[in-house]
């Protein structure tokens, strides 16, 4: 970007801080109409609204979080949030840099599910409650059997 729209896109960088789990951020101010977001959907929105390839660095900057934390978020945006974020990486060459441009958000109607949510579901699904009086029987059956005899 040139210096102009860079300092435009300063004036609107009002930060307001969040709290998620043990991670602690700040929110841009370009993204502060959102309530209380994830990191990655901030993050997600944030580029979307630059309009440009940002680099972790720069994400770091932005959200004052580790470089780390910048990267393993670009990741997750593009590996497990393909459902709604449509987004892209490419490659600085000059810098070696990787970089992430978000080129739509889907809105989606239902809310986001916490991982705790989802392993909630994947139980209740996989879970089946098996009756006492087959159960008994099943085991009557099985301990009855001589060894070595087939079924």
């Amino acid at each position: 970007m040139n210096g102009k729209k860079d300092e435009d896109f300063a004036l609107f960088s009002r930060t307001v801080k969040k709290r998620v789990s043990v991670i602690s951020w700040v929110l841009p101010g370009v993204v502060s109409h959102l309530n209380d977001p994830p990191l990655y959907l901030a993050v997600a929105w944030w580029a979307f609204y630059k309009g440009e390839a940002v680099s972790r660095n720069e994400i770091s900057k932005a959200f004052q979080i580790t470089p780390q934390q910048a990267g393993d978020t670009m990741e997750y945006i593009l590996r497990k949030r393909t459902d709604f974020i449509k987004s892209k990486r490419v490659t600085n060459h000059e810098l070696n840099e990787r970089m992430l441009i978000v080129t739509n958000i889907i809105k989606c109607e239902k809310p986001v599910k916490t991982l705790r949510q989802r392993r909630e579901e994947k139980k209740t699904v996989n879970t089946k409650k098996i009756k006492t009086e087959d159960l008994k029987v099943a085991r009557a059956f099985l301990l009855s059997r001589k060894m070595g005899e087939k079924i």
